[in-house]
């Protein structure tokens, strides 16, 4: 980023600097009453601190003093992409940003009127976002031309550029898929994400920032991306196909994240993501009295650690767990891996999946089909079209995952694509993607194909109904 680290410094020089949480009142009076230095300087605090949110109001007020100012479009343009990927609206912002740029940019001076060359790279974003592969390319090279070397920004250009490449290929040999939007029922303009489905396709879990309708989550809208907390929802598609209202499972907390992870086979436990220990752990919920209980943190100091694990998923048959850690001694970013289920309940010692699944980015969201052979992730390394792909790789009779493979254009896009889940037969999935025709910042899309089946496996589909109509007892199991 472009945005200098010197908050200590600042924060005696001028009283509306502050390192905490930005009151929304303070900051409606430094819009009103602040000097043009003054809005400057507290707007380039924010983006340094990631108040994203309240940092474009005040970079919305230095536009109505500058309207033409390359300086606070870029400001308005970076916001944009980085509080929620909105390609659309930044770009016109960066437009006007590069057409003055300066390699000696201070973002804390009031009479700066250029941007920094990194709108070069920050603009190609958008286009290669938007899948103009070619505007994209020409902006990411423009972008290296112009920077300094040590810009963190020179990395991802060149690694962009390498993604653009992989994207002119897959767009040139769309694989034949359906793909829809899940449409009102299920996403809405805040972000859906992270769906798992049920085995016969029934239930559909997932997890979205969408308001109570009571307002008890009101107090955890987040100041930085004006946001509310993260809840588990699941829908369950009707008799006519059609995907009913969401119900927000009953652990859900109006002011905590919970985000959904993985569902066991017969829905009795619901695997969540929550960051109220460590840096973000692995917890679970199990259903019993007719319902989901509180909560549990997974405890077990081999999987959960105070590194960062976002994601966890157990196979069918039970036996394997497979979760996402950035601990040190991995291939770089956050890996995959797993552990087995030893004879007393317990998991055995982790295992990093290798180089055929990690890479030196960030890996994510893994799924295991039925037949516990295919597993599907993303990945933003060198192999995506841009930002997360999915892909797919299959284990061989040594207990070893292949190379993995690319799953294609339309699947993945030039956007994130992450959390692909399958029904029991793998002919459809369902996965977040950011795209033009979304309702929101991340939506849930549905795929059909007719080449991703499961093979070999039968499953038989039934119903147990309990005389006297009453709830299924809780030691049945088949």
């Amino acid at each position: 980023m472009s945005f200098l680290k010197s908050t200590i410094l600042l924060a005696l020089l001028f009283p509306f600097v502050s390192s905490a949480q930005y009151d929304d009142k303070r900051v409606a009076e430094l819009i009103r009453n602040g000097s043009e230095s003054e809005l400057v300087m507290e707007s380039s605090i924010m983006i340094q601190e990631g108040y994203f949110y309240q940092a474009g109001t005040i970079v919305d007020k230095l536009l109505e003093l500058q309207p033409a100012s390359s300086n606070y479009n870029y400001r308005r343009g970076f916001i944009y992409l980085e509080m929620s990927s909105d390609f659309v609206k930044a770009q016109p912002y960066l437009e006007k940003a590069v057409l003055k740029t300066d390699k000696k940019y201070d973002p804390f001076n009031a009479k700066e009127t250029a941007a920094p060359v990194d709108a070069y790279f920050e603009l190609g974003k958008c286009y290669h976002m938007a899948g103009n592969i070619s505007k994209a390319e020409e902006l990411y090279n423009k972008f290296l031309e112009s920077s300094i070397t040590k810009s963190n920004n020179v990395f991802f250009a060149k690694l962009f550029l390498e993604q653009c490449k992989v994207a002119k290929t897959e767009m040139a040999n769309p694989k034949n898929v359906y793909l829809k939007n899940m449409g009102s029922s299920v996403n809405t303009k805040n972000p859906e994400y992270s769906p798992v489905i049920s085995l016969d396709g029934s239930a559909l879990y997932f997890t979205s920032r969408r308001r109570w309708p009571t307002g008890a989550s009101d107090k955890g809208l987040d100041p930085r991306n004006n946001q509310y907390p993260e809840d588990i929802y699941v829908s369950y598609r009707d008799f006519d196909s059609t995907w009913m209202d969401p119900i927000k499972l009953e652990f859900c907390d109006s002011l905590q994240n919970e985000a959904t992870l993985a569902v066991s086979p017969d829905e009795r436990r619901v695997y969540a993501y929550m960051d109220t220990q460590g840096n973000g752990d692995i917890f679970y919920s199990d259903f019993s009295t007719n319902k989901f209980q509180v909560v549990t943190h997974l405890d077990n100091k081999k999987i959960n650690t105070n590194d960062w694990e976002t994601h966890a998923t157990v196979t069918p048959d039970g036996k394997t767990m497979y979760f996402v850690s950035n601990r040190k001694g991995g291939y770089g970013g956050r890996d995959i891996y797993s552990c087995v289920k030893q004879k007393d309940g317990s998991w055995g010692d982790p295992v990093n999946l290798g180089p055929n699944i990690n890479g030196p980015m960030d890996e994510e969201s893994p799924f295991v089909s039925i037949d516990n052979s295919t597993l599907y992730f993303s990945t933003n390394g060198n192999r995506s079209m841009g930002g997360f792909d999915i892909f797919m790789s299959s284990i061989d009779s040594k207990g070893q995952w292949g190379p993995s493979k690319n799953l294609g254009y339309p699947i993945n896009s030039t956007c994130d694509d992450v959390f692909y889940t399958t029904t029991v037969d793998g002919l459809t999935g369902y996965m977040t993607s950011l795209r033009v025709d979304g309702k929101g910042e991340k939506d849930i899309y549905e795929i059909k194909n007719n080449y991703l089946g499961v093979k070999n496996v039968a499953v038989l589909n039934g119903k147990i109904n309990v005389i006297g109509g009453k709830p299924l007892p809780e030691d049945v199991s088949i």
